[in-house]
This record gives C-alpha cells, structure tokens and sequence, in this order.
C-alpha cells in the first residue's frame, strides 16, 4: 500500500514502496506500464518549461516590484524634500540680498563720512560724494541709455554737483560764434540796390 505524499527530506523507505508498485504493475500490466512510462517521459519536459517559465515570470514580476517601490519612494523623497530645498534656496538668496545691501550701504556711509571729514564744507563733502555716487551709477548703465541720461533727466541735477560739472555744461549749451555770424538778406529795394553795388565795385576791383 502507497504511503500519503513524499515529504522532504526524501528518504530511501519513502521511494522504495513507488519502486515496488511500479515492477507490480509492470509485470501484471505489461502494455498499461508502457503507456505510464512513455506519459511520464514525456510530460517531463512540459513540467520542467512550466516550473521554468513560473519561475522567470514570478521574478520578473518581483523585479518590477522592487522597481516601483524604489521610484515611488524616491519620487516621495524628493516632493517631501522639494519644499524644504526652496525654503533653503529662498533664505540663501534673502541672506545674500542683505549682505550685499548692508555692505554697500556701509561702504557708501563711511565714503561719506570721511568726504564730510576732508572737505572743508559739509555741503562740499555731500556734493562730492553724490558726484562720486553719480559717476559710479552712471558707469553700469548701458551707453544708450547713458547718453539719454546725460543729455535730458540728469542736466540740471549735474549743474548742482561741483563748479566743474557746472563749467563743462556751459561749455556745452555755448553756441560757438561762427554760428552766429548770420549772413542777413535784404529785405528792401535800396538794401538790394547796395547789395548790387557792392557786387560791382568788388568786380571793377579784380578786373
């Protein structure tokens, strides 16, 4: 009599009553045998395709598990992590923003300070530093907006700058006097009459 299913560890008192069954029906049943024999070979290879082909897809699935996890979590990560990363970049900008005002500012505070101190005026100091302030912010402004600058919002505030600015700018709105040598045209009839004289007279003199 067979005994229940073959339980691991496989023992040699376990296989001995299947080998005993299989020479009892071989010699009662000579052609049922074959047939057993033959059905046995070959569904081998069906069964060992099919325990293969489980076992690839049961590791491919596995490892689109551990895929998805891990992309999940990183996505997770990095959402969790984003807001915390702007709120670091914000501070780093909002940080270096106020250095950089402060830093100015107390460079332009001590530049007045000791023009103040070397000028022999407080209204000189301060006019020299807004000329030196000027000229620095004038330097970083691109030329067509510079010229535009100088030549129409900034003219009256540079003539209250220094006698220097003032001079220059005089120089400037002078009109040369060739310019104002202005050939006039008679208007008359003995105006025209003198004119031609004065064109004959030249002639007679070449001639």
């Amino acid at each position: 009599m067979l005994r229940p299913p073959l339980m691991l560890p496989l023992k040699a008192e376990d296989v001995d009553p299947y080998l005993d069954y299989a020479r009892k029906l071989r010699r009662d049943y000579p052609i049922l045998s074959i047939f057993v024999a033959c059905f046995v070979v070959l569904s081998a290879i069906p069964l060992a395709c099919f325990i293969g082909a489980s076992l690839f897809i049961s590791t491919f699935l596995l490892t689109v598990a551990l895929l998805f996890a891990t992309l999940t979590s990183a996505i997770l990560i990095f959402l969790s992590g984003l807001p915390l990363l702007l709120l670091t970049l914000c501070f780093a900008a909002f940080l270096s923003l106020t250095l950089t005002c402060l830093t100015v500012g107390f460079y332009l505070l001590g530049r007045l300070v000791f023009l103040v101190r070397t000028e022999p005026t407080l209204y000189e100091g301060i006019l020299v530093w807004a000329q030196e302030l000027y000229a620095h912010v004038l330097s970083r402004i691109p030329t067509g907006v510079s010229q535009w600058t100088q030549s129409g919002v900034s003219k009256d505030f540079k003539r209250q700058l220094s006698p220097t600015l003032n001079n220059n700018n005089n120089k400037d709105d002078q009109v040369p006097e060739t310019e104002l040598k202005i050939k006039t045209i008679p208007t008359t009839k003995e105006g025209e009459e003198k004119e031609g004289e004065k064109g004959h007279n030249e002639f007679g003199s070449h001639d």
